[in-house]
């Protein structure tokens, strides 16, 4: 009899056993599946959140081309009324350096040493033609007036051109700045 009650209760605590076990096992599973659901919200967020910033990377992209392309059509157009603007200045040198003019007024090579100087960047260094300043140096006025007014209009262009770079940069950050943020 002690015998048939132990196998009783053995019985008893295998099923209170099985049963707390699957109770368990139910509850697991429970969580697995509520963490399951969990990690795919955060999957399909994260998803949404790459596509975002995918297409604001395709809208800044788009606006840098634009940005490129305006400071391109600015850049032709000054750069178009500065090189006018140049060739009318030489075309006028001979009302203003007329023959007569550079007969009477020939230049001295001092003046050629100063200029060549300068666009070298270098100081007039003596020898030479150098040594004799005041002599005529057979280049006329009309032809200095002219390779100056063209160097002049060359400057004017690299100038309006890191100018119009500047633009172009100060416009694609703003758009970044505005599109991302500080």
């Amino acid at each position: 009899m002690i015998m048939g009650k132990l196998y009783l209760w053995g019985a008893i605590a295998l099923a209170v056993f099985g049963l707390g076990f699957l109770s368990a096992w139910k509850v697991q599973g429970s969580r697995l599946e509520k963490a399951k659901a969990q990690t795919a919200t955060v999957i399909a967020q994260h998803e949404a959140a790459v596509q975002a910033a995918k297409a604001e990377v395709q809208r800044a992209e788009a606006a840098a081309t634009k940005a490129t392309a305006d400071a391109d059509a600015r850049t032709a157009q000054v750069i178009t009324k500065i090189q006018t603007v140049t060739k009318e200045v030489v075309r006028e040198v001979p009302t203003y350096i007329t023959p007569a003019i550079d007969a009477a007024f020939p230049l001295p090579v001092g003046f050629l040493c100063v200029h060549d100087a300068a666009i070298t960047g270098q100081s007039p260094t003596p020898g030479g033609p150098c040594d004799t300043p005041d002599a005529p140096s057979g280049v006329k006025a009309s032809v200095a007036a002219t390779v100056i007014a063209e160097n002049y209009g060359a400057c004017n262009e690299c100038c309006e051109r890191a100018r119009q770079w500047q633009l172009w940069y100060a416009d694609l950050r703003a758009r970044w700045n505005g599109a991302v943020g500080p």
